[in-house]
């Protein structure tokens, strides 16, 4: 158990949390308390990281005395090359938004995806308006069968990235509903039947929807149009950071 002067012991696992803000973040101090709270014996750094800096910090895990680090989102697209091995869901994603450090080897894996089903099933959410189709779309589906969801539309005004969304993931979607709405300026977006709209894309610009969902979860950067949509509960990056921190430790314990 972590002691309540926040001592780093011999035997205590430390991680660290990298970003150009990470001191700003939240991350870090929900990890070290989502800690205390299972008697853990570890402890989470914020590290304020330089874009210039990245490699070198990635490239320094393997001898440094961290445990694993947490890549926040401006990195994550930066640091698979990097690692020594990758999971399978950072090979479909291309991503990577936590390493591990195993004798040396730095092992790269994606947490968000596993995180975002949690707190599907956390809702017991059925249905899914899924905004976008890139890479985050994609960690989310990889795992989504692991989750409450039964029938998922994709919103996009590019039908056929998410064709190809769906034809890459595969068996990944078996016994999922899945369905294909296109939105543009002329035809808006209407989340009001689904119990969860997430925004999974990463422009900032939204086609104005006629309605909001019961749940609105938003991972983007302040200013989303999401915040303005109606809905009965919005939960944006901090308000799900309970779910990511748990996704991320059972991937640092190797128990996910």
């Amino acid at each position: 158990m972590m002691n309540n002067d926040d001592a780093i012991k011999p035997n205590t696992k430390v991680y660290g949390f990298l970003g150009e803000y990470a001191q700003q973040d939240r991350f870090s101090v929900m990890m070290n308390s989502r800690f205390k709270r299972i008697d853990t014996d570890a402890m989470m750094i914020p590290m304020n990281i330089r874009a210039d800096d990245l490699y070198f910090t990635i490239s320094g895990l393997r001898h440094a005395k961290l445990n694993g680090v947490v890549i926040s989102r401006e990195y994550r697209h930066n640091v698979a090359d990097w690692c020594d091995a990758v999971s399978n869901d950072v090979q479909v994603c291309g991503f990577c938004d936590i390493v591990t450090v195993r004798e040396g080897t730095l092992y790269g894996e994606i947490f968000i995806g596993r995180a975002l089903n949690r707190l599907f099933s956390d809702k017991a959410a059925q249905s899914l308006a899924l905004y976008g189709s890139g890479a985050l779309a994609k960690a989310v589906l990889l795992h989504v069968n692991k989750s409450s969801l039964t029938t998922i539309t994709l919103f996009n005004d590019r039908v056929e990235s998410c064709k190809e969304l769906i034809d890459t993931l595969g068996d990944a979607l078996e016994g999922i509903d899945i369905d294909i709405e296109r939105v543009n300026n002329e035809r808006s977006a209407d989340f009001s039947p689904y119990d969860i709209a997430l925004n999974a894309a990463d422009q900032k610009r939204l086609f104005s929807p006629v309605t909001g969902a019961n749940t609105v979860v938003d991972l983007s950067q302040a200013g989303s149009p999401f915040s303005m949509l109606p809905a009965s509960e919005y939960l944006g990056y901090d308000d799900i950071l309970i779910y990511m921190n748990a996704s991320a430790h059972t991937i640092f314990e190797g128990t996910e």
